[in-house]
């Protein structure tokens, strides 16, 4: 009988020690794959979450938004960004294609440090700066 109740409390301690998806997201995020590559050098590409919303560079322009969890699925909605141009082509086309990857995501996973996004197709890894 002691085994079991001793076997309740831990399984309890532990529950009580689990956050919610939200808290492990919450911060910035800075990319360090784009479907499989390498960003750009010198391009920062961040994701910056705070309760239900999102922010962020996409290495030219400011981005803000919101998002929704339901389990390991998230949806980024109402994405908006400033309209500066890059002054590079190649700076144009990573934006575009993050900007087109954050809008087909579908799954995350967040293990230590790393932040993987999913979706049909589209892959997008970040880690947490260090301060």
């Amino acid at each position: 009988m002691r085994k079991h109740i001793s076997s309740l409390i831990l399984l309890a301690m532990l529950l009580g020690a689990c956050t919610s998806p939200t808290a492990d997201l919450t911060g910035e995020w800075r990319l360090v794959k784009l479907n499989g590559s390498d960003p750009l050098a010198g391009t920062n590409v961040t994701l910056i979450f705070e309760e239900d919303k999102v922010s962020g560079s996409g290495g030219c322009n400011s981005y803000f938004g919101g998002y929704s969890i339901t389990g390991d699925k998230i949806r980024f909605s109402d994405l908006g960004m400033t309209l500066m141009a890059c002054l590079d082509n190649q700076a144009n086309q990573q934006e575009t294609d993050y900007f087109n990857a954050l809008g087909q995501i579908e799954f995350y996973q967040v293990s230590q440090d790393n932040l993987t996004l999913t979706g049909s197709n589209v892959s997008l890894e970040f880690i947490k700066p260090t301060p």
